[in-house]
């Protein structure tokens, strides 16, 4: 009897701690926020007779935006990819982004989880430096991409979540590489009180 005891007890205890409901919060319905997150990054160049020696390293993502409903926000952000090494000593190097994009979001209230997908233009800056050998190319290079992204995210409090996200830019024209990011990061949404 006491090991059925001891059983039950456990499982119970398992299937509440376990359960995503039981801690978790409803995120605050609107209001401004601020998001950073920190990953792998990758950018996808191809230089003509050179080899990638490496191209993926950490990135990370900034985020100021404002949540207009529980469905959908607006956001600036500032990305920072990789650098990356080819054969003869080529650098591809200062890859970042700052990107104005829409975030449709879908809450599973009252579980506190949630997915997200967010689109829209950015600026993308790459820099390719020569080394042994002359590359097309070589310079600083700012062109508009396409900058695009998801991920899923879980309210701790009203006002602090966590999330999980892909994002990428897109490739435009030989200057300009895509670029990728996957983060986990966090989310603080600053309560009314101090902007109203």
């Amino acid at each position: 009897m006491l090991k059925k005891i001891a059983i039950l007890t456990s499982l119970s205890a398992s299937i509440f701690f376990l359960n995503p409901c039981t801690f978790a919060a409803t995120s605050l319905s609107k209001g401004i926020y601020v998001g950073l997150n920190g990953g792998y990054s990758k950018v996808d160049e191809t230089i003509k007779g050179s080899r990638k020696q490496h191209n993926s390293d950490f990135g990370a993502n900034a985020n100021l935006g404002y949540k207009f409903a529980p469905v959908i926000a607006t956001e600036v952000g500032f990305s920072w990819y990789s650098s990356e090494n080819f054969d003869n000593d080529i650098k591809g190097d200062n890859n970042f982004a700052v990107d104005l994009a829409l975030k449709i979001i879908l809450p599973f209230h009252p579980t506190g989880l949630s997915l997200f997908a967010k689109a829209g233009p950015a600026m993308v800056h790459h820099r390719l430096k020569d080394g042994t050998q002359p590359v097309e190319h070589v310079g600083d290079h700012t062109r508009p991409a396409l900058y695009y992204g998801g991920g899923i995210g879980y309210a701790i409090s009203q006002n602090l979540a966590v999330d999980v996200q892909a994002s990428a830019t897109t490739k435009n024209s030989k200057t300009m590489p895509a670029m990728y990011l996957l983060t986990a990061g966090i989310t603080y949404i600053l309560p009314e009180s101090i902007y109203q």
